[in-house]
């Protein structure tokens, strides 16, 4: 029997887009939660969170370990968390995953585009952690559709480079993960956070 990790109580899958190996998004939400709000986390890539299974019958999704640490960082606040990657394919090793990217640039990009222009309000926490240099331009793109609205954008933390610390780095500090840092505007020429 595979390993598989599971949602809290209450959460479930409300929607997702999954293309053989590619995950563009996935939308969660806390089912007896009266919140309105809703949380966009832009992470590196998707593991298996709400894939179908394989363990239990019926219409279960799993979930993963970074998942469930936004579920427990910030499940009290909002609603619903939509999880965008920068790099969509299936793999919990960014390096694997930056491998067969190239191809899904665009569909990426026009997938996070469109589910973003049917929310009107959410606040954003970048947690990518650090990724290479030729990946800027991708990454960019992606900061300015999130950030059309001036949005206020939010990280765990910083990392020496300026980029929002992965979830999973914050919490193996012992720091609490809702202390998040805010930050000023995302500069575009050094594609690095700026702490305020």
């Amino acid at each position: 029997m595979e390993y598989e990790v599971y949602f809290p109580c209450n959460w479930r899958v409300l929607d997702s887009e999954f293309d053989l190996n590619y995950r563009y998004y996935l939308e969660i939400e806390d089912e007896l939660s009266d919140s309105k709000e809703t949380l966009i986390a832009l992470l590196m890539n998707p593991s298996k969170a709400g894939l179908p299974s394989k363990n239990v019958n019926g219409d279960i999704k799993i979930s993963d370990t970074t998942v469930n640490l936004l579920i427990q960082a910030y499940g009290k606040k909002y609603k619903k968390i939509i999880i965008f990657n920068v790099f969509p394919v299936l793999n919990s090793s960014s390096t694997k995953a930056k491998k067969y990217f190239s191809d899904k640039i665009k569909e990426n990009l026009d997938m996070i585009a469109s589910k973003v222009k049917n929310i009107s309000n959410y606040d954003l926490v970048v947690a990518t952690g650090r990724f290479p240099k030729k990946y800027f331009q991708n990454y960019s793109s992606i900061m300015d559709v999130l950030t059309n609205n001036n949005k206020i954008v939010f990280a765990v933390g910083l990392t020496v480079q300026g980029y929002g610390k992965h979830v999973n780095q914050r919490a193996g500090t012992g720091n609490n993960l809702t202390a998040l840092t805010n930050v000023k505007k995302y500069h575009w020429k050094s594609n690095k956070l700026i702490r305020i």
